[in-house]
């Protein structure tokens, strides 16, 4: 069964953007470090880690943006 932690984030906008846009980015951003095969959160708790970690590991993340249907990562049922 998944295991839903439910994370809020104060985004703070960077240099000539609207606080929607630094929120759209920052969930493309998120998503892809949770996400991606070789991102440092994979590497370190993905099915595979790195350098020898015997804990718990991830098998899979689904990240939800707000007001969006969850969508999963590529090669995975959303």
């Amino acid at each position: 069964m998944p295991l839903t932690i439910t994370t809020e984030l104060t985004i703070k906008p960077g240099a000539g953007q609207t606080q929607e846009q630094a929120e759209a980015e920052f969930v493309v951003l998120f998503r892809e470090y949770l996400t991606t095969k070789d991102s440092a959160f994979q590497a370190d708790y993905g099915p595979e880690p790195w350098g020898g970690y015997e804990g718990p590991t991830v098998a899979s993340v689904t990240v939800r943006g707000p007001e969006e249907p969850a969508i999963a990562p590529l090669g995975q049922p959303g």
